[in-house]
């Protein structure tokens, strides 16, 4: 009679293993118009605390001049031009994970006309700074300004940073 238990046993101990492993493979493969739920959650934090502050008082200086964009993507900024052949892929994954703290926008075209990177700390170790180093190049040679300022600023670091960035034939600071 032991053995039947023991039987038993194992028999539930590999529906249980086969039903995870079941479950999991349905939650990689979940159909987009099941009744399964997706894993995704709204984050709370889309802003630090410091970026937060920073957008405020950016908002404050910047006023009606420009549009400002938080936390945008490099590959939605920059396209990789032609003749670069087999290496796309290779200068995409360049770019495709990095963000820029904040892109200012023409209010009228939607015209990139700076990005703003808020440097803290972390961008004092190496693997950062070679990181920037990078994002810099790509601003420059694409031809767009990017702007750092460091996460203890004043309104007045600011206001200063962002002359010039206005200065067209239509638009004035």
């Amino acid at each position: 009679m032991q053995w039947l238990q023991d039987v038993v046993v194992v028999i539930l101990i590999i529906i249980f293993i086969v039903g995870i492993l079941v479950t999991n493979k349905d939650q990689g493969n979940m159909k987009i118009n099941g009744s399964k739920r997706l894993p995704y959650k709204l984050k709370d934090d889309f802003l630090t605390d410091t970026e937060r502050s920073f957008y405020h008082s950016l908002k404050q200086c910047v006023g009606d001049n420009a549009v400002i964009c938080p936390k945008v993507g490099l590959k939605d900024i920059f396209f990789i031009g032609k003749g670069i052949g087999q290496d796309y892929m290779k200068f995409l994954g360049k770019i495709a994970q990095k963000h820029v703290d904040f892109l200012l926008c023409d209010p009228s075209t939607m015209k990139p006309l700076c990005g703003i990177e808020l440097d803290d700390l972390s961008h004092t170790n190496k693997k950062t700074h070679e990181q920037d180093l990078f994002v810099e190049k790509v601003y420059q040679d694409a031809n767009l300004e990017l702007i750092r300022i460091s996460s203890k600023y004043t309104i007045a670091d600011i206001e200063t940073a962002l002359m010039g960035v206005f200065d067209s034939p239509k638009r004035s600071l």
